[in-house]
């Protein structure tokens, strides 16, 4: 078989064959923004809710989930039979928001949600290439939290 070269849209190919970078569809280098992905204990939802509103951060989406960090894992009797409980249940947030509100976020979540155990939950930060807003078709930092002057 001989090899095939795929080329996208967004590639180019060099005139030594090989392939360039994709160019940059987005055409907002200068535009940063974060997901912040925010996993807590359910109990302490309103708790975070309340804390991300008085630090002015109000889009985000709520999911249940379950998970295994480092919680002691549990054994419970249901009808006369051990079982071994693996996962535990979670709330993630996802919230995105423009680079400037990336501390104050993260400092709402923690203040809100530390018991200072075991299974307090994790939040992670992800780089966001583009936010589109359905309703308005407002693009990136336009779409998330509004920009700190």
């Amino acid at each position: 078989m001989r090899p095939v070269t795929v080329l996208s849209s967004s590639s180019t190919k060099s005139s030594n064959g090989t392939l360039d970078e994709p160019a940059n569809l987005n055409n907002s280098e200068d535009t940063i923004m974060k997901l912040i992905k925010a996993v807590v204990r359910p109990e302490k939802l309103s708790d975070v809710l309340e804390a991300l509103y008085q630090a002015d951060v109000k889009g985000l989406t709520v999911s249940r989930v379950q998970g295994h960090g480092g919680e002691i894992e549990s054994v419970e009797t249901y009808r006369g039979t051990s079982v071994k409980m693996g996962l535990t249940d979670k709330v993630m947030l996802d919230i995105g928001v423009s680079d400037s509100f990336v501390d104050a976020t993260v400092q709402a979540v923690i203040n809100a949600a530390q018991t200072g155990e075991v299974g307090d939950g994790k939040i992670f930060i992800l780089p966001v290439e583009a936010v589109h807003r359905i309703r308005t078709a407002e693009q990136d930092q336009a779409a998330v939290t509004p920009v700190v002057s």
